[in-house]
């Protein structure tokens, strides 16, 4: 069952540029560039090997993550698992994991385990503050907070705010590169450093 999930949303990843790509796209990311993207949003998805009780598990913990960030907040918070496209371009995708009730807020859930600890600090400063702006965009809100257990022994979560200079910044960018590359089957040249 999680198998198929995961599948399903490999190939939604497919149909746009979701908030994971932005970094990447805008040389922020340590781990992938823009031809990793473009490979991804024209390849064929093949053989995927999913550990099924990882994912139980990082799902039980982002739950308990979410349950944390409710009770420290005294925000309210539920799922919202429904892929999205942006109103204006359809090419902009945002799954997410959590809206909070009482503000125009988007909750993302974060479970980080050993190795992950270090560059997590580094995400939040430099890939994270793009992936959050790029789901307000899609999903219309005002605030974006990321929620994180780390190494199962610290809790810790940051608010970001709408940012609609950067906002169009990230639009730009994800268009050039929709039109350019991806609908036209043009690989992006990486520059080696």
């Amino acid at each position: 069952m999680e198998e198929v999930v995961k599948i399903e949303w490999l190939m939604e990843r497919q149909r746009g540029i979701d908030a994971y790509d932005v970094a990447a796209l805008m040389g922020m990311d340590k781990k992938r560039n823009a031809l990793d993207v473009y490979i991804e949003k024209t390849g064929e998805i093949k053989k995927i090997n999913i550990m099924e009780d990882a994912l139980y598990w990082e799902s039980k913990l982002e739950e308990f993550v979410a349950r944390e960030f409710a009770l420290r907040t005294g925000n309210v918070v539920r799922k919202d698992l429904r892929p999205q496209c942006d109103k204006d371009y359809k090419f902009m995708i945002a799954n997410i994991d959590r809206k909070i009730s009482r503000e125009n807020a988007i909750l993302e859930c974060k479970v980080i385990k050993n190795h992950e600890a270090f560059d997590f600090e580094e995400e939040l400063l430099n890939s994270y503050p793009l992936q959050a702006q790029h789901n307000m965009r899609v999903k219309g809100a005002d605030v974006y907070y990321i929620a994180a257990l780390i190494n199962s022994e610290r809790f810790v979560y940051k608010r970001f705010n709408r940012d609609d200079d950067l906002i169009s910044k990230i639009v730009k960018i994800e268009e050039e590169f929709w039109i350019n590359y991806v609908e036209k089957k043009v690989r992006p040249k990486i520059n080696k450093k």
